[in-house]
């Protein structure tokens, strides 16, 4: 398995990819650890705070919004009282 380390980075470059996606709808899909690890990089976590500052449940939905210059923003953040 990838170290959380790895992890973080291909987050990272992940994140550098959505922001080339200008004006387009993204579904992303993955586990806790990778989302926990992503989110954690847009708000300027750490690894440590990220894997055990931020709670993100099965099922949820989080909402980014990226701008023209690909700064995100968060929209909604583990959403759970979706009716999926």
């Amino acid at each position: 398995g990838e170290s959380l380390e790895e992890v973080k980075n291909r987050a990272s470059k992940f994140l550098d990819s959505l922001k080339n996606e200008k004006g387009d709808t993204i579904l992303v899909v993955g586990h806790g650890a990778f989302l926990k690890i992503f989110i954690g990089i847009i708000l300027g976590f750490d690894l440590r705070r990220s894997i055990f500052g931020l709670q993100i449940d099965h099922c949820s939905i989080t909402i980014l919004d990226f701008n023209d210059n690909g700064i995100a923003k968060i929209v909604s953040l583990n959403d759970t009282g979706h009716p999926f």
